[in-house]
């Protein structure tokens, strides 16, 4: 909950997009529960970021993909490939604070 609003979250750490089927049934579970649908996505396309906003959501992208401390030998050969991946234990400050002025944004006092 931030400012009063109960958020939805959904986040989609892979490589793969998620299921539009998937997509549309959390958010019509979060309009069931009065949450607002949050889907923090390493990557999506356009189109799924609309149909979030539309229902009164926001999608949040990423570009890398994160793995946990003591994945550093995977990390380096992914790297290899010059893909996008990272260690870590949270998301990245800058993908945050794009959600908070976002939000700061959005919300009527």
């Amino acid at each position: 909950m931030r400012d009063g609003i109960a958020w939805g979250v959904e986040i989609k750490n892979t490589w793969a997009y998620i299921d539009r089927p998937e997509m549309y049934a959390k958010i019509s579970l979060c309009e069931d529960l009065g949450l607002r649908p949050l889907f923090i996505m390493r990557w999506a396309p356009k189109h799924y970021i609309q149909i979030i906003r539309q229902r009164n959501g926001f999608g949040l992208l990423y570009e890398d993909q994160y793995f946990p401390p003591g994945h550093s030998l995977a990390v380096d050969n992914l790297k290899v490939l010059f893909l996008p991946v990272v260690i870590a234990t949270e998301v990245g400050t800058g993908v945050f604070e794009r959600f908070v002025k976002w939000h700061e944004g959005s919300v009527v006092v």
